[in-house]
């Protein structure tokens, strides 16, 4: 059976832990990125309900990330992505599972545009 990874093309993004509560805002824990692959779709556009049109102004996106990438799936909310050179927070996730072999496929963040500032590394 085909899982999103078959049908639909994968991009490099990194991801990252956010740290908060700083005095710059939240910043980008020093540790290096990890550069994963996965599907991105970009939220833009416009959306037709009846006779209104709706615009999607772009700040929100899904990632469909492989569930083997990540040990504990209860951390990856509140933490970021960079893809395509845009930094997203993680707002959300829902688990992708198989509902005949109970099987987790995928992972769906819910992304939003965010400005994260890098880590100090100096103490």
């Amino acid at each position: 059976m085909a899982t999103v990874f078959d049908l639909f093309k994968e991009i490099d993004y990194q991801y990252f832990v956010i740290e908060r509560g700083t005095v710059f805002g939240n910043v980008q824990a020093s540790a290096e990125p990890r550069t994963l692959k996965g599907v991105f779709k970009e939220r833009t556009g416009y959306t037709r309900t009846g006779n209104n049109i709706e615009r999607i102004d772009g700040d929100t996106a899904t990632l469909h990330a492989h569930p083997e990438d990540f040990t504990d799936f209860d951390a990856i909310v509140g933490n970021g992505v960079i893809v395509n050179n845009i930094e997203y927070e993680v707002k959300g996730l829902t688990v992708g599972t198989n509902f005949d072999t109970g099987v987790v496929e995928h992972l769906t963040l819910t992304l939003e545009r965010t400005d994260i500032a890098e880590g100090d590394d100096e103490d």
